[in-house]
C-alpha cells in the first residue's frame, strides 16, 4: 500500500456559508480542493439570516442565483422605536435594485443557503468534501503545507497535502490560531438572547420592516425573515444565568406582547456574547483566514458583516 498523501492545490477547514461559497469559486477556476468539515453532518437550525447585493452578484457569479432566490426573501428598512412604540428613527431601504442589479439586503435561512452552495460544488469533481474531520495541526513548509486530522472517533492521525490552506473555521478559529492569535479588540463585548421562531401557520406578508426596541432596560430587535420564520433579540445582563433566560416559559413572556405559543414553535433560543474584534493577521505564508475567522462576530450581527465581508 503506498503511503503517498493525497495532494491538493487548496484545502479549506470549514463548511459553513464561507467555505461553501469559496469551494464553489475554486471549482469554477478547475483548481483541485479539499474541504475538511468536523461536523458529520449539516447543522439545522438557524444563525446568520441577511446577505446583501454584493453577495448576490457572487451567487449570480456562480450559477446559484436562481436557487438562492427561492429559498430567501428581500428585506426592508428598519423602525427605531421607544417604549411607546414611537418611532425615533425611520430607516427606509431603497426598493430599487443596486448597481449590482440586486436589492440590496435579503432575509434567509442558514441551513437552506448552505444546502445550496453544497450542492454547487459537488457539480465539479475536483472538489472533495470530507465530513467529521477533525484539524489538529497545520506543519508549513516553503513548498506546501500538511493537514493533520482525525477522522470521526478513530484517535489515530491522518494527513494530506495542499498547496494553501484557507481556514473558514469561525470564531475560534484553529487556523488563525496558527497564523497568529492576537486579535485587535474594539471595545465592544455584549450579551444577547436570540430567539428564533417558527411559525405554526406561514402568515401573509404586510411589512418587511425590522424594529429595533430602544428601551435602556430592555433593549432588543425584530428582525423580519418572511412568513415561515420570526426572530427576536433582546440585550441582556452580564450577570444573567443563561440556563434561566433560556427556559421556555421566560421566553414566551418576553415575547407576549407580539406573539403566543399557540401561534409559533420555539425552534432556538440562545445566547451570543457579541464582539468588535479584528485578527491583526489573516495570512501567513500559505495560510489564509476568511469570514468569522477573520472578524470574529463583529459588532451585532444585525450587520451583517461576518457574512458579507
Amino acid at each position: 500500500m503506498s503511503n503517498e498523501l493525497a495532494n491538493y492545490e487548496v484545502a479549506i477547514i470549514g463548511l459553513g456559508p464561507v467555505g461553501a461559497a469559496f469551494a464553489n469559486i475554486l471549482g469554477q477556476f478547475g483548481i483541485k480542493t479539499v474541504i475538511l468539515e468536523r461536523e458529520a453532518e449539516t447543522y439545522n437550525l438557524p444563525r446568520a439570516v441577511m446577505f446583501d447585493d454584493e453577495i448576490m452578484r457572487l451567487f449570480q457569479t456562480l450559477g446559484l442565483a436562481e436557487k438562492v432566490l427561492k429559498v430567501s426573501e428581500v428585506g426592508g428598512g428598519a423602525r427605531f422605536i421607544d417604549a411607546n412604540d414611537n418611532t425615533l428613527v425611520h430607516w427606509s431601504r431603497s426598493e430599487a435594485l443596486s448597481p449590482n442589479n440586486w436589492y440590496s439586503n435579503y432575509r434567509f435561512h442558514q441551513p437552506d443557503l448552505e444546502n445550496i452552495l453544497r450542492e454547487g460544488y459537488r457539480r465539479y469533481p475536483h472538489v472533495t468534501e470530507m465530513w467529521n474531520c477533525d484539524v489538529i495541526d497545520l506543519h508549513q513548509t516553503d513548498n506546501d503545507v500538511t493537514v493533520i486530522y482525525h477522522k470521526g472517533s478513530n484517535n489515530s492521525n491522518s494527513s494530506l497535502r495542499a498547496d494553501y490552506v484557507v481556514g473558514c473555521d469561525g470564531a475560534r478559529s484553529f487556523t488563525r490560531d496558527n497564523i497568529n492569535p492576537d486579535i485587535l479588540d474594539l471595545g465592544f463585548h455584549e450579551p444577547w438572547l436570540v430567539i428564533d421562531l417558527l411559525m405554526n401557520n406561514p402568515e401573509k406578508i404586510e411589512s418587511r420592516e425590522s424594529l429595533h426596541f430602544c428601551q435602556p432596560n430592555c433593549s432588543g430587535t425584530y428582525v423580519f425573515l418572511g412568513s415561515k420564520r420570526k426572530r427576536w433579540e433582546f440585550r441582556i445582563n452580564q450577570s444573567d444565568e443563561v440556563e434561566d433566560i433560556c427556559r421556555p416559559e421566560f421566553i414566551w413572556s418576553l415575547l407576549k406582547q407580539w406573539i403566543s405559543p399557540e401561534e409559533a414553535e420555539l425552534e432556538r433560543a440562545t445566547v451570543y456574547t457579541f464582539h468588535s474584534m479584528i485578527a491583526k493577521q489573516w495570512r501567513q505564508g500559505r495560510l489564509f483566514i476568511a469570514g468569522d475567522a477573520a472578524i470574529p462576530i463583529l459588532s451585532h450581527p444585525i450587520l451583517a458583516h461576518t457574512l458579507n465581508r
